[in-house]
């Protein structure tokens, strides 16, 4: 069957065998975590994949999830590409009625315009706090929900600054959104500059747009509450602000949205240098001013790194997110920062910093060889791994291994390959990849969309390839198609925890009466083992009634020394339960009690191959 005959039966064509070939052997690599997960295209239980139909529809270019709605209650994935809703975005369900091979069955077409992309979408309640809204940083504007969740092209606010310059002329550089001014809805600020003809060449104006029910009331267009103007003296003809990254976060675990400034301009000597904004309130824009113009956090001169040969890459780039480990009260997030070399065409050099977050975060100066991980990409490692790099920013795939440790994922695309790299974050971190996988591309996989494809206890992710085109699709004039691949969380990713973190787990293993613990014990619906695989060898585990009957079995992927596993244990009964872990290399066993609190749950309802009938 030819791919057109596939496009016509299904819209859009299945993609396994056909267009990558057999599934790829696995690879033994020292930039890999030793027990590294490679799963295998064409195993749908592993990474299930399809292809479009149409030449220029550019599957799945845009991807996004979006919140709970009437026709979604447990949320949705907006899709760019499929057939019946080019050129829009649609939306099809999170949770067990999502079907990969029928996306179309239970999609919902929005007229939501694609040309946004892929980068900037914030959501919040920027109204009321009933709804959540929708805003496009590119656009400078926010899509307004209605009573069902739902958002319309039609029923948008564009913030406007209003700006007067001598040539006409103004360039918005970000916003930062959040709450501001009020602990129910958030806020907008924009900085704008505006460029003259005639000294100062340039001003800086911060506009700030409230929240609430009269930004909404405004209609189309919303011009600023209030403006402040920021002295720019050093502004010249050749000293003009190009641009000015934001990244916001919470930094210091305090509940609320710091952020963080870094700004580049034509000639500057120190562009790149971190200014901070502590949001506490009240908010006041001379006090957020000043924070983002004279606060300075991290200064180019005093980095040799960047003083010397290297250049940290623009916030946009950073990601902040909890990715090193912390006290269960400690809700403050990390930064993971590119850093390149300038000078060499070797980019083995280039590296990401991971700078931890905490309550002290911005009382000193952040000083980049202090950086708590240095993440080094597989090129480093290996050679034959060649321009293999890390430099674009970590992506957030949620917990896929249902032991609350979430994945990161960069992916690396040279030329006529794409290459899939993740990372787990917590006490498991380190700059080996937990998971890998690869296949012949002529684009570049895009951002991955975390959400729940099954139902089960795993998170999953979906990735896409917009530009991918078959062999058999280019030489018959196609391009840019596209391809989608869901990659499944699984327990066969293995947990093995970096020694750095894991003293008091060690700790607590050592000191157990089988050298196994449980937590948490009483539970749910799961609980996570951590033992001490020794044998780098896989684990058998029972779980056994007090009178010794069997209730279920599993089995623990191979990990080489600490290790952690969740049991998933819905469709018990409530009560005490023997857990026995077994080494059939060793003939070892032991055993930890739990006890169950958890009602009884049924199995999910997703079947794929039902579904798509065959």
């Amino acid at each position: 069957m030819s791919f057109k005959e596939m496009g016509k039966i299904l819209s859009i064509g299945i993609l396994l065998f056909a267009c990558f070939g057999a599934a790829e052997a696995q690879i033994s690599s020292a930039a890999f975590d030793p027990n590294c997960y490679q799963p295998r295209l064409g195993v749908p239980s592993e990474i299930d994949s399809i292809y479009g139909s149409q030449d220029q529809q550019g599957l799945g270019e845009v991807m996004a999830k979006f919140p709970k709605s009437k026709d979604f209650p447990q949320g949705s994935v907006a899709i760019m590409g499929l057939p019946k809703a080019i050129p829009f975005l649609a939306f099809v369900p999170n949770g067990s009625l999502f079907n990969l091979h029928n996306l179309e069955a239970h999609a919902k077409q929005s007229n939501l315009p694609t040309d946004f992309g892929i980068y900037g979408f914030k959501f919040g309640h920027f109204h009321d706090t009933k709804h959540t809204d929708l805003f496009v940083n590119r656009l400078r504007r926010v899509y307004w929900a209605d009573d069902n969740g739902n958002y319309d092209s039609s029923r948008h606010t564009d913030l406007m600054p209003r700006v007067i310059s001598t040539n006409g002329f103004s360039r918005n550089l970000d916003t930062y959104v959040t709450f501001l001014t009020s602990d129910t809805v958030c806020d907008f600020v924009q900085i704008v500059t505006a460029d003259d003809s005639i000294p100062p060449y340039e001003r800086l104006y911060l506009m700030l747009f409230h929240g609430g029910e009269h930004l909404l009331n405004q209609g189309k267009i919303a011009y600023q509450d209030s403006s402040y103007q920021i002295q720019n003296p050093e502004a010249t003809l050749e000293n003009r602000y190009l641009s000015m990254y934001f990244l916001q976060g919470d930094f210091r675990g305090t509940g609320r949205q710091d952020l963080i400034v870094s700004a580049a301009c034509t000639s500057c000597g120190d562009s790149g240098n971190w200014f901070f904004y502590k949001n506490d309130p009240p908010f006041a824009m001379s006090n957020f001013a000043n924070a983002i113009y004279d606060d300075t956090l991290m200064a180019v001169w005093e980095n040799e790194p960047l003083k010397n040969n290297f250049y940290a890459e623009p916030l946009s780039s950073a990601l902040a997110d909890q990715v090193l480990p912390h006290p269960v009260w400690d809700n403050s997030v990390d930064i993971i920062m590119p850093l390149q070399d300038k000078q060499s065409s070797d980019r083995r050099n280039n590296v990401q910093l991971v700078l931890r977050g905490g309550q002290n975060f911005g009382q000193s100066r952040i000083y980049l060889q202090q950086a708590e991980q240095v993440l080094h990409a597989p090129w480093f490692y290996d050679n034959s791994f060649f321009e293999v790099t890390l430099d674009g920013m970590f992506t957030d795939c949620g917990d896929m291994t249902s032991t609350g440790y979430k994945v990161l994922f960069q992916g690396s695309a040279p030329a006529n390959a794409s290459y899939q790299l993740f990372y787990l974050t917590g006490k498991a971190f380190d700059d080996k990849a937990d998971i890998f996988y690869s296949y012949a591309t002529q684009g570049h996989a895009g951002f991955p969309v975390p959400f729940d494809a099954d139902g089960d206890k795993y998170g999953d992710i979906l990735l896409s390839d917009p530009a991918f085109t078959s062999k058999d699709d280019f030489s018959l004039g196609k391009r840019n198609v596209g391809t989608m691949h869901l990659l499944r969380g699984s327990d066969k990713i293995p947990i093995r925890l970096n020694p750095k973190y894991s003293v008091e787990e060690r700790n607590a293993v050592d000191a157990a009466p089988w050298h196994i613990t449980a937590y948490p014990n009483p539970c749910d619906e799961k609980t996570v083992l951590t033992f001490d695989n020794c044998t780098t060898s896989r684990m058998k585990i029972q779980v056994c009634t007090t009178d010794g009957r069997i209730v279920q079995k599993e089995e623990t992927p191979a990990v080489d020394g600490l290790q952690q596993y969740a049991l998933y244990l819905p469709s018990l009964s409530p009560g005490m339960y023997v857990v026995r872990l077994s080494c059939p290399a060793l003939g070892w066993t032991g055993s930890v009690n739990i006890v169950k609190t958890g009602m009884v749950q049924g199995p999910g309802n997703f079947d794929l191959k039902k579904m798509v009938g065959r």
